[in-house]
């Protein structure tokens, strides 16, 4: 089955037949025809997915499905909400794969609404036994919708997310829907502002903010001010398993 041979690559096991399933999930893969079905699909895609991207992509996107996969054998969810994972994960790997050209992004997001793109950031911290400025890792978030009416592309970067002893910053603005690969945008007031340049590349999407106010949307002594580079093989669907 898809889980099994998933397990199998990912995780270093030795898969499981159904007459020797152990974990909930595998139990209820099992019992499930649709979702077994589901399974077997999700096991195809993710080879396609694989081979879609270079091989030194194939380390990012195999932790990030043991990551999907961990979650879901922690949560152990019952089969109606296993079917919505599996369905939204076959979309994600399918969102993937299609995207050959982030530049043609915008044209599926009118299709399929928000997305998100991940790197591995970092933000900054006080070492308060030291009062010493440390680095700490952290998730940059980039997320893309087009504005209704508009055909303007909004974007909202969230960095430093995921790391409760960092200050994260957010901001967010819209930018022209032409595909010029480099687009202008600014935000905020005078007293609380920030501005820079979205670029969007066959498979990267490059965030520079130039100008940023400290007291944007900051905790106290981060800055967003830098430039963040956010890969294709990071693209997922922003709406969670349990929404449309």
């Amino acid at each position: 089955m898809g889980w099994a041979a998933l397990l199998t690559a990912l995780l270093v096991g030795a898969g499981f037949d159904c007459s020797k399933a152990v974990h909930p999930v595998e139990a209820r893969i099992c019992s499930d025809p649709i979702l077994s079905r589901l399974d077997d699909s999700l096991a195809f895609v993710w080879k396609s997915t694989l081979s879609a991207f270079g091989s030194s992509r194939h380390q990012a996107l195999r932790r990030e499905q043991k990551e999907w996969m961990s979650e879901l054998r922690r949560e152990a969810p019952q089969v109606p909400e296993l079917r919505l994972a599996w369905r939204h994960r076959l979309r994600e790997l399918s969102l993937k794969r299609s995207t050959k050209d982030l530049r043609t992004l915008v044209g599926a997001l009118r299709k399929v609404g928000a997305v998100r793109l991940e790197n591995n950031g970092s933000c900054g911290r006080m070492d308060f036994e030291t009062g010493e400025p440390v680095e700490g890792a952290a998730a940059d978030i980039l997320e893309l919708s087009i504005l209704p009416g508009s055909g303007r592309l909004h974007f909202q970067l969230m960095s430093g997310m995921d790391q409760s002893q960092c200050h994260s910053c957010e901001v967010e603005s819209d930018v022209p829907g032409a595909k010029s690969s480099r687009r202008p945008w600014s935000t905020g007031t005078d007293d609380s502002h920030a501005s820079g340049a979205l670029s969007i590349f066959a498979d990267s999407i490059v965030v520079e903010i130039s100008d940023h106010n400290p007291s944007f949307q900051c905790g106290i002594g981060a800055s967003l001010a830098t430039t963040y580079i956010f890969q294709r093989h990071s693209l997922r669907l922003a709406s969670p398993p349990d929404e449309p």
